[in-house]
């Protein structure tokens, strides 16, 4: 009966902050508008993706900002017509909700312990209702929901298709955003055991996600990594932070837009950027050989949790790596850390409190003024960089007790 309770109980809190998303959405700008719908009507109008026009983003994209579009034209004039921004963000909302019930489903698999459980989801309700305004009118939700499958569906589903379902998340994952992809030897490595059941599923699932984005367009998808060539230090990434701080002396940068963001140039930014150039790639490729050489050690018991686990690491990494940053990449490891089976309330919170800081100071509209020497948006940046580089940190230097965790009550 308890339990019950406390079931209903959680998704009744899920649902209020849903309903509190929904109604306090972003007002005076939004990228559903300004943005999607500028290019799903240019789309209805003729133009091509890509051929026509230098799209910015990968082709997974498309029908996510197309498909609102047409439920807009094809209700108008009925009881349950829903504008491009409703459509868009009811769309989201689906996303979410499915999420939400494939965490549940997870940490019911683990079978962790009751307040594990009730922690990973008041984390997940509240931490997303705190980034409302970059939930339901970014893409990063969507990307961070099929990452997610990815790595979940052979954990979650028993039978046959757990493989087919996770690679088709995968590259749903890659075609929102591309970000996750270096990740694809390290996922083969992990089933290499059952390597003719899972090379055959990842190849029908590439075949259905990509198979007619690339016969379409081929080359001419080239053109969203020419947009990031071109980028320089985004203001939220950890390269710019030192760039600003250095520029609180000399004065030699400046801000300017491009591509919609806004990134910090100069002769301390070209420097920096140039290192960063260096790091981030390297980083990454020095974590992938990680992975794959603890993939390949590993025993069949710890094939899950490593799926996760080192996941995980490669989302901390590019968050202190990236030149590029926005604000709504913050959101990709939220299910991840929800999903994760800690074992214990204390272990869980030691992520969850500064993940959730994380979020908190990052996506609170706050005027910058200057503090002593330094302003209030910097002070910010090296809070959060300095949070990602604890949640790092712990994450390595724990890796044996995250790799373990006691079964307990669970509330399926």
């Amino acid at each position: 009966m308890q339990s019950k309770v406390l079931r209903l109980g959680l998704i009744g809190f899920f649902i209020i902050t849903r309903v509190l998303i929904w109604i306090y959405r972003p007002i005076e700008f939004t990228d559903v508008v300004h943005n999607f719908m500028a290019y799903a009507h240019l789309w209805a109008s003729g133009q091509r993706p890509y051929l026509d026009q230098l799209y910015e983003y990968p082709p997974g994209t498309i029908p996510l900002f197309y498909v609102p579009h047409l439920y807009d034209m094809r209700t108008l004039g009925w009881p349950w017509h829903l504008d491009y921004a409703q459509s868009y963000r009811g769309l989201m909302l689906l996303i979410d909700i499915g999420l939400f019930a494939l965490v549940w489903r997870t940490l019911t698999v683990w079978r962790v312990k009751l307040p594990v459980m009730v922690g990973a989801l008041l984390y997940y309700s509240l931490t997303t209702l705190k980034a409302n305004h970059f939930v339901y009118d970014k893409i990063d939700w969507a990307f961070a929901a099929a990452t997610f499958l990815g790595v979940v569906a052979p954990i979650v589903w028993r039978s046959k298709s757990r493989w087919f379902i996770g690679w088709v998340g995968f590259f749903i994952g890659v075609a929102l955003k591309y970000i996750n992809a270096p990740l694809v030897p390290v996922y083969a490595v992990l089933e290499r055991k059952e390597w003719r059941k899972a090379a055959m599923a990842a190849a029908v699932a590439f075949l259905l996600i990509w198979g007619l984005p690339l016969a379409i367009y081929r080359s001419s998808l080239s053109v969203s990594f020419v947009y990031f060539r071109l980028r320089g230090l985004q203001v939220e990434s950890v390269p710019a932070t030192i760039v600003a701080t250095v520029n609180r002396f000399t004065k030699s940068e400046q801000y300017v837009e491009v591509f919609k963001n806004y990134d910090i140039i100069g002769p301390v930014s070209q420097k920096v950027r140039r290192v960063f150039d260096v790091v981030f790639p390297s980083t990454l490729i020095l974590w992938i050989g990680y992975a794959l050489w603890t993939g390949w050690r590993a025993k069949s018991r710890e094939i899950n949790h490593l799926r996760m686990y080192l996941t995980m690491g490669y989302i901390f990494l590019f968050m202190l790596t990236s030149k590029v940053l926005s604000t709504p990449f913050l959101l990709w490891h939220i299910p991840f850390l929800t999903a994760y089976p800690f074992k214990s309330l204390r272990e869980q919170l030691k992520y969850t409190i500064p993940s959730f800081i994380i979020i908190a100071i990052s996506m609170t509209g706050v005027t910058d003024r200057p503090i002593g020497i330094f302003s209030i948006h910097l002070i910010i940046g090296w809070l959060r960089s300095l949070l990602f580089v604890y949640l790092l940190g712990m994450w390595i230097f724990n890796q044996k007790s995250l790799q373990k965790f006691h079964q307990g009550t669970d509330l399926s």
